[in-house]
């Protein structure tokens, strides 16, 4: 009977050559980088104004690069997919839905009002579980009540 072989968790320690998921969790760092150095800039400085603009760096990167990556999303499922695009949008066949012209000339679906509705949805209950979960907290350290 042998010794099993010791297994490690961390993903830098796997392997010595670099894989996908390595890489990926570098790249996953990066968009934490401008707050940082707008952080690192304003300890340099000793400026507290300067600090506290990291907070805003890191939520303007963030909808930066959401806009951003879901546009090359949706330009690169529209080019290369679009009955896929139809049918996971309102389920059915790209034969059975009505298209019309959408921006850049791509065929964009027609949606009921319903499905509208739906669609619209997660975005008011986004918005409504970021006040009580994200902001409220962030105003009460702020003022001290906690």
């Amino acid at each position: 009977m042998g010794l099993a072989p010791t297994r490690t968790d961390a993903p830098t320690t796997r392997s010595a050559r670099p894989t996908p998921s390595n890489a990926l969790f570098w790249v996953a760092l990066l968009p934490g980088v401008p707050a940082a150095a707008v952080v690192a800039l304003g300890a340099a400085v000793d400026s507290a104004a300067l600090r506290w603009l990291g907070g805003p760096a890191g939520v303007a990167t963030g909808v930066l690069l959401t806009w951003w990556l879901s546009r090359a999303a949706v330009d690169r499922l529209a080019a290369k997919a679009p009955d896929l695009l139809v049918a996971m949008k309102t389920g059915r066949t790209a034969t059975a839905t009505r298209v019309g012209a959408g921006r850049r000339g791509r065929a964009k679906p027609q949606m009921s009002r319903r499905e509208a509705a739906i669609a619209l949805l997660p975005w008011i209950f986004g918005i409504l579980a970021l006040v009580p979960q994200g902001l409220v907290p962030l105003i009460m350290l702020t003022a001290g009540a906690w």
